[in-house]
């Protein structure tokens, strides 16, 4: 199935930022992840946050027009449509 590739590196990912947070290597909640609906966190967020995108670049042109990521002009980083071989 195609979306093996993405489960399989979602479910990778998860395990590495929960070795990051179990270290302490940073503050309590200076890093989260999400994989899936962010519902309205979007919405939330303020000038101190960050927030960094991977996966389609349709998706990440819609994140990134947000309209409170744009009034407060919260740093986005995105990474689209990588190919993975």
């Amino acid at each position: 199935s195609s979306d093996l590739p993405a489960t399989a590196t979602a479910q990778l990912t998860q395990a590495m930022v929960k070795s990051i947070v179990d270290s302490g290597l940073v503050p309590e909640g200076a890093i989260s992840l999400i994989c899936g609906s962010a519902g309205d966190l979007l919405d939330h967020l303020d000038s101190q946050d960050v927030v960094t995108f991977t996966g389609s670049a349709t998706t990440g042109q819609m994140l990134r027009v947000q309209p409170n990521i744009v009034a407060k002009s919260i740093p986005f980083t995105m990474e689209a449509d990588s190919l993975n071989c």
